[in-house]
């Protein structure tokens, strides 16, 4: 009996400790002594919200034994009750959980910070991040928003690799010129509908969830428009089971000019027309007494500050109201914006509303139905100004208008004055008309899902209605301007705008896309599939009225058609394309991707024979971190993912120069007029030879790129290098004569072919310090254009070859003369053994420019010159960002930093010659230049400046294109900086409010460049400096919540 009670004793001993309670989950769990022997494991893998996770990897800590969860996240391994398992999935943290003498062991798996699961938008579909083999840059709504511009594209600037752009115009309403990789204008596809500039910039930044940038093979799979890149846009959409949300927010803020020239005051201007008279010809029209009044500025010589006219600040403002939610069935958002955005002109605004609806419905248990409204209405008031460009005057009025004189006869309002060019008197415009332009929008989109029986197959439809309708309305009426006769006390007219201009526009786009589409994705073990199969249609018509007039009275806005009509045109423009599309992705365990694919493309533009194409791509990746070799412990709590991936894809480009249906034989309507009898008889003339050996500009991009994630999503990034080819582009043969008598040169074929290369690379780092979290990310683009051929070109000389050549070179090369220095004395001049000016140096001064004779052959002529920087007016070859935030208890921080260099800035004539034009000139010119102590004693010693002395005339020799007047720019600009605050919850109780926050930002605060010292704005592109600026916005503004 007591040998009985031993034993049970011993087994109670044995047994009862393996008895375990899983109190999280209620569930009791046995083991049957078997600690030092192997059983088997199993359990589920869910996320944070309980859902299931296939395809994690579950191993055996520091052993070999390893399994993967099923399509239901469970698992089975075999593992001791003293081992570790391993739970390792890309985008959650990697977990080590004791067995602990359990059966069962459940995880659940935290998301990592970098959220490597991501779902990224790509063509006709999404992807995981982890899966993408492509390169696809993502920007999400939070990023857009911060930045405070009236487009999306100005948003944009400086927070993407792969993205080069610049804001070359801030006046109210302007959109960025945005490139990807320096390769063109990009393709946007907005909601899955292709689409342009400028409905992508009439976007509200609000209403857009995410956009996707596709800058290499993932971009072939829009093939003819895909050669630049593309552009996806995802706006927002409500959630199912979602309690209804509003959300306010609203801004006010002012802008003024963040950098324009400044024009010289009536003292310095006067005495630098006698300085100039002194230097050119010993005397000069104006006494010393007479420059000393307008410099003291007594009365009757007081001068005009002619940039009074210029607002100090024009103000902005913006407000979005949005709303979202969604029922077990049914989900929503809706939208509506209104931006309005004064110039710091009078009489100029700009201002813009935008309706978004997105409703998405369930039909059942397969069936999913949505459709999408996009409305807009966009206005722009400016004046009635001569020109294309409304601006222009008000920007030449600067220094066209001589601050020596007023904007109105003896200063009486009533009489606008007839000064130096009346037509950029500020004064003249309140009578100068209006030029209004209208433009609205609306685009619907319907879309259907079907899921079928079969797992994984999904059908998809999508149709587009898109409508813009375009109302302009231009009115540059007459006006008066006056002389004051003192003696008689009369203003007489002698000038004024009596050349009425009156014309109306009215046009409209309808545009109608239609693609249907089946998606496949599935797994098999460790085999991952998915594909799709699509058509797409597209159709367009472009219609526009246009009527002119010269009204015979200010007085009657309406025009009369029989009396005053000078022009009428009716323009119709027809567009159709189709494309069949396919891809298929494949990946075995996460671990090797593989995507192929392509799209048969075909395009109205081209005749019978070459209007379709075939453009295919293939891009595949390597997670290395997945490797055997990569398991390591070391090498995971560094490594958290690390993916090597290439590409190789062939776009077209339907913008070949050549207009529509040119392979046609046609007709020019009012070409080949003459007069028969006296009277001018309208003909037609044969519009050239038919088109027929043109197609599409070929393009194939290659790219190979790194992705890395390190120290569980701490420090991000990717390296990438590509290339694109261009192939076909249009040239004619020259060598091919035709008989003159058939009237025409032989067409355009594809002949020439050019290469773009370059680098990008984006790097990112977030963490957390106490209640202090953060994040900082970086990015540069390198992107240079280069002629690989052009058709049997032809030199006269080995000097014309090396001047003239582009073949293997960088393309958009500058030439200029080599500037080496500055005349110090007349006694330098005259000795002097190099011509510089043509004339042996005889209308040389101190202070005048000394090029390098670079053939030596004492003379300065086109054959000294030399390639000088780089490009000009395009976009820089290198582009850069950093971008940051800032959180701590409520308070946020964002600065956006956009930079640029390796692009060149000459000078046009009103930024290097003074008085062009018989007007005044910058400050700086008339200022800082090599002068005599006594501008009025020929014989007083010279004191040098930055530029050369003062003259009217014989300048051209420093007028030359130079190293001096070309500058190789660099800038790097504080884009953006905001600071806010949200509310505490505690403070928000009972008022029904879930979020209130507010904060305050800046746009364009400060820049630093090397083109401060001329007052001109590093982003603007034209060589005048006569270009709307940036402006710097200062906003104050709320965002709530309900």
């Amino acid at each position: 009996m007591l040998k009985l009670s031993a034993v049970i004793w011993l087994l109670c001993a044995c047994v009862l400790p393996a008895y375990s309670i899983k109190h999280d989950e209620g569930l009791y769990n046995k083991s049957f002594l078997w600690q030092q022997t192997t059983g088997t494991i199993q359990g589920a893998v869910t996320d944070e919200q309980g859902v299931s996770i296939p395809a994690v990897t579950v191993s055996v800590k520091n052993k070999s034994a390893k399994a993967v969860t099923d399509a239901n996240g469970r698992y089975s391994i075999s593992a001791n009750a003293n081992d570790v398992l391993v739970f390792n999935y890309v985008g959650f943290n990697r977990q080590e959980v004791a067995v602990a003498n359990r059966l069962t062991v459940n995880v659940k798996l935290i998301t990592s910070s970098e959220a490597l699961t991501e779902v990224v938008v790509v063509g006709y579909g999404q992807q995981r991040r982890s899966s993408v083999t492509g390169s696809i840059a993502t920007v999400n709504s939070a990023e857009l928003t911060e930045t405070p511009v009236p487009t999306v594209s100005q948003a944009l600037i400086g927070k993407v690799a792969g993205v080069t752009s610049r804001a070359p115009d801030g006046r109210p309403g302007a959109e960025a010129r945005l490139q990807i990789r320096n390769l063109g204008d990009p393709l946007y596809v907005i909601d899955g509908v292709p689409s342009g500039a400028q409905q992508f910039n009439n976007l509200n930044s609000e209403d857009i969830e995410s956009l996707s940038i596709l800058k290499d093979a993932a971009a072939a799979i829009y093939g003819l428009r895909a050669s630049n890149g593309v552009v996806l846009v995802l706006t927002k959409k409500g959630g199912l089971n979602k309690e209804n949300k509003i959300n306010v927010n609203a801004y006010y803020g002012l802008q003024s000019l963040f950098r324009f020239p400044k024009a010289a005051n009536a003292g310095d201007y006067v005495r630098a027309l006698a300085e100039a008279d002194i230097n050119q010809n010993g005397t000069s029209v104006w006494t010393p007494e007479e420059v000393s009044k307008w410099q003291q500025g007594i009365p009757g010589y007081e001068g005009f500050d002619w940039s009074s006219y210029i607002k100090d600040y024009a103000p902005q403002s913006y407000i979005n109201i949005n709303t979202t939610g969604g029922s077990q069935k049914t989900s929503y958002y809706l939208s509506l914006s209104r931006m309005d955005q004064d110039a710091v002109f009078e009489g100029y605004n700009f201002n813009r509303t935008n309706l978004q609806s997105n409703i998405e419905t369930r039909i059942g248990q397969r069936l999913k139905a949505g459709i999408k409204i996009n409305g807009k209405i966009e206005i722009r008031d400016l004046l009635g100004l001569p020109g294309d460009d409304d601006y222009f005057n008000a920007l030449l009025g600067q220094f066209r208008n001589l601050p020596t004189e007023g904007p109105y006869a003896n200063d009486n309002p009533d009489y606008p004055a007839t000064n130096n060019n009346f037509a950029t008197n500020y004064a003249t415009f309140e009578y100068s008309g209006y030029n209004k332009t209208e433009r609205r929008t609306l685009q619907t989109t319907f879309d259907l899902e079907y899921k079928f029986p079969v797992k994984g197959l999904t059908a998809t439809g999508m149709y587009s209605f898109f409508y813009n309708n375009l109302l302009g309305n231009t009115y540059e009426k007459t006006y008066k301007t006056y002389t004051y006769n003192a003696a008689a006390g009369a203003y007489n007219v002698t000038g004024g705008q009596q050349n009425p201009y009156r014309s109306r526009d009215n046009g409209y786009i309808i545009d109608n896309v239609l693609r249907l589409q089946l998606n496949y994705s599935n797994s098999f073990g460790k085999h991952n599939v998915s594909a799709i199969a699509a058509m797409e249609t597209q159709e367009r018509v472009d219609k526009l009225f246009f009527v002119r007039s010269q009204p015979v009275s200010n007085e009657i806005d309406i025009i009369n058609f029989f009396n005053e009509l000078q022009a009428v045109s009716d323009r119709v423009t027809e567009e159709a394309r189709a494309g069949f599309i396919f891809r298929a992705n494949y990946d075995f365990d996460s671990k090797y991707l593989l995507e192929i694919g392509g799209r048969y493309d075909g395009s109205w533009r081209f005749p019978v024979g070459h209007r379709w194409g075939l453009f295919p791509f293939i891009s595949g990746g390597w997670r290395i971190s997945k490797a055997g070799f990569m398991q390591g412990e070391g090498i995971q709590k560094v490594i958290t993912d690390l993916k090597l991936r290439a590409s190789y894809g062939e776009t077209g480009s339907e913008d070949n120069g050549v207009g529509a249906f040119a392979y046609l034989p046609g007709y020019n309507f009012g070409s080949g007029n003459a007069y028969l009898d006296g009277q001018l008889i309208t003909g037609i003339a044969a519009r050239g030879l038919p088109v027929t050996r043109l197609t599409w500009v070929k393009s194939a991009i290659t790219n190979i790129a790194l992705d890395f994630n390190l120290w569980k999503g701490k420090l991000g990034g990717s390296v990438e290098v590509f290339r694109r080819d261009l192939t076909g582009i249009p040239a004619p043969r020259y060598d091919v004569l035709l008989p003159i008598e058939v009237g025409f040169t032989a067409p355009s074929e594809n002949l020439n072919a050019n290469r773009t290369l370059g680098i990008e690379m984006a790097l990112n780092h977030s963490g957390k310090s106490g209640e202090l979290e953060y994040s900082v990310g970086v990015n540069a683009t390198l992107a240079r254009l280069r002629n690989v051929y052009t058709y049997k070109p032809r030199f006269g000389n080995s000097i014309d070859q090396y001047r003239n050549s582009v073949e293997d070179r960088w393309a958009r090369i500058n030439w200029g003369y080599e500037f080496i220095g500055q005349f110090q004395s007349q006694e330098q001049i005259a000795n002097y053994p190099v011509d510089i000016d043509g004339q042996n140096n005889t209308t040389l001064l101190p202070g005048d420019f000394i090029y390098k004779d670079q053939n030596n052959d004492g003379v300065i002529d086109g054959l000294d010159e030399r390639p000088n920087g780089y490009s000009e007016g395009n976009l820089p070859y290198l582009n850069f960002g950093l971008n940051s935030a800032f959180a701590y208890k409520g308070f946020d921080v964002q600065l956006n930093f956009a930079g640029a260099t390796m692009q060149s800035r000459g000078r046009a004539a009103e930024l290097k010659l003074p008085f062009q034009n018989d007007a005044n000139s910058p400050d700086f010119l008339l200022n800082d230049r090599w002068h005599r102590e006594n501008i009025f004693d020929v014989n007083s010693p010279w004191i040098p400046g930055t530029y050369p002395a003062l003259k009217k005339s014989n300048n051209e020799s420093n007028q030359r294109a130079s190293s001096f007047w070309f500058r190789n720019t660099s800038y790097l600009r504080l884009r953006n900086v905001q600071l806010g605050y949200n509310l505490p919850q505690k403070w928000l109780k009972g008022a029904k409010i879930s979020k209130i926050r507010i904060y305050a930002n800046g746009f364009n605060l400060f820049s630093i460049d090397n083109l401060k010292d001329i007052g001109i704005d590093p982003e603007t592109q034209l060589n005048t400096g006569l270009e709307y600026p940036s402006v710097r916005v200062y906003n104050l503004g709320a965002n709530l919540t309900f």
